[in-house]
């Protein structure tokens, strides 16, 4: 391959990137307007706690190479995945699959990148990075494997420093604008 040519294939490269990451910031504003509207309908505490809280994450070429679990089943498919791997931070919250947003749970890698356990195809992901121990002590006193959930009424009432994990935000400033945006909007009160 000649230099231009390479670098031919590099600039196709980033530039495929580059969709893709405006393709997955749409999907994430998507994802964040439907918790807005919901929010400012009738105030459910899980949705206020994903926007105050939540972060945007960002898939990439490896996010769907591992074994899926079981379809429906999220939450104890990533309860496992981080058991196995526990470089893996569990998360919570929201995403799209097929232009509809649902809720849902995830891992990040080590990177900040979205490792998905049970979607085939899955965009647009906001959620909670939790703290493993607060994950694992809430799986045990509920006997259920979602945090965010009516059985979990202890969440609600503790502060976020007990259960919110410290992750890196997708590795890269495009999540961090994202959030901060929708932040800025939310001061204004433009939600």
């Amino acid at each position: 391959m000649t230099r231009i040519a390479k670098r031919q294939y590099s600039d196709m490269q980033t530039l495929r990137g580059r969709l893709n990451r405006k393709a997955q910031d749409e999907a994430i504003a998507k994802v964040t307007g439907y918790l807005r509207v919901i929010h400012n309908r009738s105030r459910p505490p899980a949705y206020s706690l994903i926007l105050e809280h939540g972060m945007a994450c960002y898939t990439n070429r490896h996010s769907f190479d591992g074994p899926l679990g079981e379809r429906g089943m999220c939450y104890m498919n990533s309860f496992h995945a981080v058991i196995e791997d526990p470089s893996l931070t569990y998360m919570e919250g929201f995403c799209s699959t097929m232009g509809i947003p649902i809720q849902h749970a995830w891992c990040l890698n080590r990177k900040g990148k979205v490792i998905e356990t049970t979607l085939p195809n899955a965009e647009g992901y906001f959620g909670i990075p939790f703290q493993w121990d607060y994950v694992r002590r809430t799986a045990i006193r509920t006997r259920l494997y979602g945090i965010i959930s009516f059985t979990n009424d202890e969440l609600f009432s503790t502060p976020p420093e007990q259960f919110v994990a410290k992750v890196k935000n997708g590795g890269s400033k495009h999540a961090k604008l994202s959030t901060n945006s929708w932040l800025r909007l939310r001061r204004r009160g433009e939600r």
